[in-house]
């Protein structure tokens, strides 16, 4: 990564090769994949149901710790290196087989998106979020409405992004 969009050298990549690999998800996994698969000469497509690239990194982590300017680049690289996105773009994985047809390999590697349960009373009730369907829904500006006072539970950095989003709109 670099400081600064400007700052990002421009990557070497093979010659091309015949294969060609489709790449389910578009979050960290998917885009490293799809990087060095691009880096060794391989044809890319990467498939992402959202409509920009970046997974969890645009949608789950707060822009003030990965400011978009700096995602957005580091996704123009890897564009650059000859991966191609299809964004807006589910994929049914009970039809993956048309992709293992049409392309060398598929990686699947799409995100879970699933909230851990704390198991504790009350977690089901209206009003109670998962701190990543939370924030997932933040990013994509559909802030639902806070109730006075909020509380986070929890102490990783999604409880803190989550905290510094909540203290701004309550």
């Amino acid at each position: 990564g670099a400081a600064h969009p400007g700052e990002i050298p421009p990557v070497r990549t093979a010659p091309p090769r015949p294969e060609r690999f489709a790449v389910v998800g578009s979050g960290p996994a998917g885009i490293a994949a799809a990087a060095e698969l691009a880096r060794a000469g391989c044809a890319v497509t990467v498939f992402e149901r959202e409509k920009e690239a970046g997974g969890l990194l645009r949608y789950g982590i707060g822009p003030h710790r990965l400011p978009r300017n700096i995602l957005d680049a580091e996704l123009s690289l890897i564009r650059d290196m000859g991966v191609a996105f299809v964004t807006g773009h589910p994929v049914d994985l009970s039809g993956i087989s048309a992709l293992a047809d049409a392309y060398s390999g598929v990686i699947l590697a799409a995100g879970t998106w699933k909230d851990r349960k704390l198991g504790m009373p009350g977690e089901e009730l209206p009003g109670v979020w998962g701190c990543l369907d939370f924030l997932n829904r933040c990013h994509r500006g559909e802030i639902p409405s806070f109730r006075k006072p909020a509380m986070v539970i929890g102490d990783g950095n999604a409880a803190f992004d989550l905290a510094q989003i909540g203290r701004a709109h309550v």
